[in-house]
């Protein structure tokens, strides 16, 4: 399966670069680290692939509108 066939499902299928594929998977797993607590942004930031905080703090805001402390300041606790 080539680099490029590989691109063309995603985007046929995602609506979606590659790239902005796999940031809505980081995204969706830093979600969950966040909700499960213990650790801090910048640590679930790296270990969801992230090559830096002012670069997670980049795609959230702009997957989501808003910086990761004012979506997770919004949301309501889980009990």
């Amino acid at each position: 399966m080539s680099e490029s066939y590989v691109h063309r499902a995603v985007r046929r299928t995602e609506s979606l670069t590659v790239k902005e594929y796999v940031n809505k998977l980081r995204l969706r797993h830093a979600i969950h680290q966040v909700e499960q607590g213990g650790n801090s942004l910048s640590v679930i930031s790296k270990s969801c692939g992230f090559q830096s905080v002012s670069y997670f703090y980049r795609v959230f805001k702009k997957h989501y509108g808003m910086t990761p402390t004012q979506y997770f300041s919004k949301k309501e606790p889980h009990y």
